[in-house]
């Protein structure tokens, strides 16, 4: 018997879906390849570079080698990750990236921030950008009559200083936990500013591990701080995070390496061995 029309009409239509398919599927994986030979892997140079890739990208990139606003540039052998509050004679260093995390770690580069550790950081504005610091100490600046005596005590760790560089000569500047309960501020201070803050990398919860006092001391020797990738800002003020860098971090996380598929305005993630300075 011959095959009624009826019959065969769901065969034809599995077929012809298949057939589709395996189209889409070819295709995708040519825009795919096609985009990682037009955006490979760059460093700036330097043996030990981090490597840049999607969803960051170079300032001499094309501009679909990267997510909206996730550039980096190169000045010489170092990766600089600019920043429009910056100053030319200031400059942060991207010493490694870890992508499975969507996290860069970043240097104080140069001199100039030296004269004034404290003050010269505050230069750093992530608000303009599609960046932002992972972890950050809050502490407020404090002007004494006279020098705060150390008490031997937990309170110790709650201010750093005196810091000359952030008044006059006579004055007796303090940064102070803008967390430390008020009893322990003496009653010859006044505070003066409540803006700055002390980042700090990843550090054991123990006892006074996080103290104010440490991480100031971590952060002047190492002078590094964690940035994450792909901040936005969200309709309620808070902050929020890029799809583009959540996805990226997971596809980097389980081994895979992220792109853009322009045909398909959408990230991609392909099964392709690479290696990254972490």
């Amino acid at each position: 018997m011959v095959p009624s029309a009826t019959r065969l009409l769901p065969t034809l239509f599995v077929l012809f879906f298949l057939r589709c398919a395996e189209a889409l599927y070819r295709g995708d994986q040519g825009d795919q390849e096609d985009f990682l030979k037009r955006c490979p892997p760059r460093t700036c140079g330097a043996a030990g570079s981090p490597e840049i890739r999607y969803p960051l990208r170079l300032d001499s990139s094309p501009t679909f080698c990267g997510a909206a606003g996730l550039v980096l540039s190169c000045s010489g052998a170092l990766t600089l990750l600019p920043l429009p509050s910056l100053p030319k004679s200031f400059a942060l260093s991207v010493v490694a990236i870890n992508y499975s995390r969507g996290v860069l770690t970043a240097e104080l580069e140069g001199s100039s921030w030296s004269r004034c550790l404290l003050k010269s950081h505050s230069l750093i504005d992530f608000s303009a950008s599609s960046f932002d610091l992972v972890e950050s100490k809050l502490f407020s600046v404090v002007n004494c009559s006279q020098r705060i005596p150390l008490s031997g005590g937990s309170s110790d760790g709650d201010f750093v200083g005196p810091i000359s560089c952030l008044g006059r000569a006579s004055d007796f500047m303090y940064a102070m936990d803008s967390y430390a309960y008020m009893d322990s501020v003496p009653p010859y201070c006044v505070m003066i500013s409540a803006s700055g803050w002390i980042p700090y990398m990843d550090f054991p919860l123990d006892g006074h591990s996080l103290s104010l006092l440490r991480l100031y001391d971590a952060f002047a020797q190492r002078r590094q701080m964690m940035i994450r990738v792909g901040r936005i800002e969200s309709r309620n003020e808070s902050l929020d995070y890029s799809e583009t860098s959540e996805e990226c971090a997971a596809c980097e996380f389980g081994g895979g390496r992220c792109g853009f598929n322009q045909q398909r305005n959408q990230n991609f993630c392909s099964e392709i061995e690479h290696h990254s300075k972490i």
